[in-house]
């Protein structure tokens, strides 16, 4: 089973509580995305936007 976990940094700090310690044992993975300004933001979704095959 592969669970995905998305949220705000509350997330994280919420999964540092003892009661999700078998949880976050069990965490391969964790990416943090930075802060983004405005401009950034507009080349992010345009550049996944164009991976994923949408020209408009």
């Amino acid at each position: 089973m592969v669970l995905i976990l998305v949220g705000q940094s509350e997330l994280w700090d919420r999964l540092g509580l003892q009661s999700f310690a078998a949880i976050r044992q069990r965490i391969d993975i964790q990416f943090k995305l930075g802060h983004y300004d405005c401009a950034q933001v507009g080349d992010y979704v345009s550049r996944h936007l164009q991976y994923a095959g949408v020209d408009q």
